[in-house]
């Protein structure tokens, strides 16, 4: 059963919708018959005036008036209805007689300047029945400020027309579809969700609500399989439990945490053929060695990937899977067994492996040294009795992420002040399962992979969430990142802009003036035409996005619709979220 609120909300959306289609028109009405000044005047007409036909000024003020006529608090009689359908003359007379005395309508020639008296005679015109109008709106919601009507009305003449009305929610957007939870409508209080294919962003600072209205929500009521990229491990710790009484198998890889820890070997996953073993320990590489955005000179970077993708190779090549070991690869970093490690690579019917061989063979021991350095270096988060017990074996696989029943969830958890020196091993573990789910189109019924990966710009450039986001929906992948700042993610990838720009949906927390986030959004929101004077505003100025106005709202954007203006909807405050989390 509706409220009072929610009945009067919805007439409103029915009107924003007919405005926004600028669908059909209005009808006035004229019955003049009175005698002025001691003679005759009579005046009917039937006007009719398009929206579509309508200046944007004088459309936005008949909308607002539908608002009043809609709520029950005005009616069609009022002067300022019949101003805007007549125009000053710009409507459609459909029907018109009229009869005046020779004193009275000496400038009367015609059904238009028939009318033009009548409106003279009641001194109407549009631009004064706007200012009495917006005179009467000011008094309404000064009167009423906490009304649903002030609270629409306000934001229209505000720039509110440039955001999605409830209306919008249509298709990818439908709330009724079991898509991803994005926040709720501001005025409409419907929830706003995300079903259709491509990934999404949102950048938020610390504290804003992020992980409470968007990340807990959906891990809290999503159908399919799930990797999350916990920085915390207060994801895991609120929606772990719910997931796997649901049939979702959980597994969480906390690297510093063994006794609470799944095992996954990274070596597991590369293949053994000629065609793929160069290959695959390459990508390896490039993930183990986290990109120094500061140096100048790639020079030792390269030559150490190229030598860490030698010993994975060397390491998967002498072993079966279930065998291999990272600290056999950071054995021959350390020069264990050394010649064994050229041999192997020297002997290789691989061309790749054999070049590489003698490549380091014939190195300089000095250059030998600084590379090996830098090698192991790279791979000091791999070292140490925790990581090596985590990374022994493996209790999942990739492919069991595209199960049609049952499909996993993995939590990748570290605490905060673990994140920097370790997340060699967050880049790995994310990267090879983007890699393999994107080796073979999924069955058609299972459902999209979902990655939520907080903090995304910690892990360093990350080419395959880049490609993720151009083609992972059509591998079933749905990449969520979530990052501070617009500055976090511009200094990892140049091609920032184009990152954000390929997700499907983006969000914005309470931005920052200092770095630019709020001049972004200020500026992607664009410009209105402001009913009250016609000159052109921005919807929303970049310190009114920072400030207590949008406090505790998401600003979301999306390649087919208006920006969305939405409130954060936190789940500890919710149901069914709040029952679920923790597991109840």
């Amino acid at each position: 059963m509706h409220t009072t609120s929610d009945h009067i909300l919805h007439r409103l959306e029915l009107v924003d919708a007919k405005f926004d289609g600028k669908k059909g028109g209005y009808r006035f009405d004229i019955a003049f018959n009175r005698m002025v000044d001691g003679t005759h005047a009579k005046v009917d007409a039937v006007l009719n005036r398009e929206l579509a036909a309508m200046p944007p000024r004088e459309r936005e003020m008949l909308r607002l008036f539908e608002y009043f006529v809609e709520a029950g608090v005005l009616s069609y009689s009022e002067k300022i209805y019949g101003a805007l359908v007549w125009g000053d003359g710009k409507a459609e007379i459909e029907t018109c007689s009229y009869l005046f005395d020779k004193e009275v309508g000496q400038s009367v020639k015609d059904f238009k300047t028939a009318i033009d008296w009548v409106f003279a005679f009641h001194s109407m015109t549009v631009d004064s029945e706007i200012s009495a109008f917006l005179n009467f709106i000011d008094r309404f919601t000064q009167k009423y400020p906490d009304t649903v009507l002030a609270a629409r009305v306000l934001a229209r003449l505000r720039g509110g027309g440039a955001w999605a009305t409830e209306s919008d929610l249509t298709g990818d957007f439908s709330p009724n579809s079991n898509g991803l939870l994005l926040g709720i409508h501001q005025t409409s209080g419907t929830p706003i969700r995300f079903s259709g294919d491509g990934s999404l962003i949102t950048i938020a600072a610390p504290g804003t609500g992020k992980t409470q209205s968007q990340v807990l929500p959906n891990l809290l009521e999503w159908q399919g399989a799930a990797i999350v990229l916990d920085v915390k491990g207060e994801i895991f710790e609120a929606t772990a439990r719910w997931r796997a009484e649901s049939g979702f198998p959980v597994y969480r890889f906390a690297p510093l945490d063994p006794e609470e820890s799944h095992s996954f070997n990274p070596l597991k996953t590369i293949r053994n053929t000629d065609d793929f073993l160069w290959e695959d320990s390459r990508f390896l590489a490039s993930m183990l060695l986290v990109p120094n955005k500061k140096s100048n000179d790639p020079f030792w970077e390269t030559k150490a990937q190229d030598l860490i993708t030698a010993s994975i190779a060397a390491v998967c090549f002498l072993s079966g899977p279930e065998e291999r070991s990272m600290a056999q690869v950071l054995d021959y970093l350390y020069r264990v067994e050394w010649e064994e490690f050229i041999a192997v690579l020297k002997a290789s019917s691989i061309r790749a492996m054999m070049r590489a061989g003698h490549s380091i063979e014939n190195m300089t021991e000095k250059t030998l040294d600084s590379v090996l350095q830098t090698a192991q270096s790279a791979l000091s988060a791999w070292e140490g009795p925790r990581v090596e017990r985590v990374i022994s074996g493996s209790d999942w696989s990739v492919a069991d992420f595209q199960r049609t029943d049952h499909p996993p969830t993995l939590y990748i958890t570290l605490r905060p002040g673990e994140i920097d020196p370790y997340r060699s091993l967050l880049r790995v573990v994310v990267a090879q399962h983007l890699r393999g789910l994107m080796s073979q189109v999924p069955d058609g019924e299972a459902p999209p992979v979902l990655f939520m990966l907080d903090e995304v710009p910690r892990l360093g450039n990350m080419p395959p969430i880049e490609e993720a986001l151009e083609v992972g929906r059509q591998y079933g992948i749905k990449v969520w990142m979530f990052a501070q700042s617009l500055g976090q993610i511009r200094n990892i990838y140049p091609n920032a802009d184009g990152l954000i720009g390929n997700c499907r949906v983006q969000c914005y927390m309470n931005p920052s003036i200092h770095d630019g986030t709020a001049e972004h959004i200020s500026k992607s929101l664009g410009m209105f035409e402001s009913p009250l004077d016609g000159s052109r505003q921005r919807v929303a100025e970049p310190q009114d996005l920072a400030g207590p106005e949008f406090k505790n709202l998401i600003v979301g954007f999306s390649q087919s619709m208006r920006p969305l203006k939405m409130k954060k909807q936190m789940a500890f405050e919710t149901e069914p979220y709040r029952t679920r989390l923790f597991g109840g």
